[in-house]
């Protein structure tokens, strides 16, 4: 197994409008994972643009599994999480890293295991050992799996972050899903749609949200969400687990599988900062970001 240490020195700042260059998008992300550039997520705003930068380096670790060049093989590129500010307390920057690296490390199958680096690589050459042993040699093909973890905004009271997972791994297609979480910088508590949405205000949030979310995927007024190919439960929409608070609003990222078919893709959808402000609990009237990325770390 060969081991290199890399250093992220140049992030990659997408922005683009859903209806017009979505598709192409996902298809750059898809060609940039290959490249192994990692560090960067697709954060799509419907009422304009939203950039998602990094200009802190991650630091980057690449492992193979097999020959490689000219035969197959396995790789596996892992970016950890940046820096947090340093105005969290340090027990919740434990914290916080301990909860990412759960998500960075999970492993492939579903086993009950201590989540570590050296399990999740272990996993990968298990199953790629047998797949080599089943496939035949002539159709065998590489491997890939980056994971990484970045933030898309901090303050000096919470981060939000992202949690990248893509690759392929012999199946029928590629994949690539995304976990958003929001710590607080004083206990390191992943926060809940309870935590930052304001007591009878979920409903009125659910509205907008709803309205994003029909804007980013072009659903006409009056069309269901079932007759737009979407499978929520019941047929209403709900809240994506995975949201990520800006200071330009609440983004919202619906993964494939997680309410339509795999062809549909992700979704990403964002409440303004100026439409999501009354109905939140969480203290955002004053978001003033640690950096110089124009509220973006």
């Amino acid at each position: 197994m060969r081991i290199a240490h890399l250093t992220l020195d140049a992030i990659l700042s997408i922005s683009c409008r859903i209806g017009h260059c979505a598709a192409g998008a996902r298809a750059l992300m898809a060609g940039i994972s290959l490249k192994g550039l990692l560090g960067v997520s697709l954060l799509i705003a419907t009422s304009g643009c939203f950039s998602a930068t990094s200009p802190q380096a991650s630091a980057v670790s690449t492992y193979s599994v097999g020959a490689c060049n000219p035969l197959p093989c396995a790789k596996i590129t892992i970016a950890t999480l940046p820096d947090l500010p340093d105005t969290f307390a340090p027990a919740a920057v434990a914290t916080i890293r301990h909860r990412v690296d759960e998500a960075l490390y999970a492993p492939l199958d579903d086993a009950e295991q201590a989540i570590t680096r050296e399990r999740l690589i272990e996993g990968v050459q298990a199953q790629y050992d047998d797949y080599m042993m089943v496939k035949d040699p002539e159709t065998v093909v590489d491997w890939q799996l980056s994971r990484s973890a970045f933030i898309v905004f901090a303050n000096e009271d919470f981060a939000s972050v992202v949690v990248k997972n893509e690759g392929y791994l012999g199946g029928a297609h590629g994949f690539s899903d995304e976990q958003l979480f929001v710590f607080d910088g004083k206990s390191g508590k992943l926060l809940t749609w309870d935590d930052i949405l304001s007591p009878g205000s979920r409903e009125v949030f659910v509205r907008a949200a709803e309205a994003e979310f029909r804007r980013a995927r072009d659903i006409k007024p009056g069309q269901s969400l079932e007759d737009a190919g979407f499978t929520f439960e019941g047929g209403a929409f709900t809240l994506s687990r995975n949201f990520a608070v800006t200071d330009r609003g609440i983004s919202l990222h619906y993964n494939p599988y997680e309410v339509g078919p795999y062809v549909m893709g992700a979704t990403d959808c964002m409440v303004p900062m100026d439409v999501a402000r009354p109905a939140l609990k969480l203290d955002v009237s004053n978001l003033a970001a640690l950096g110089p990325s124009g509220g973006l770390l």
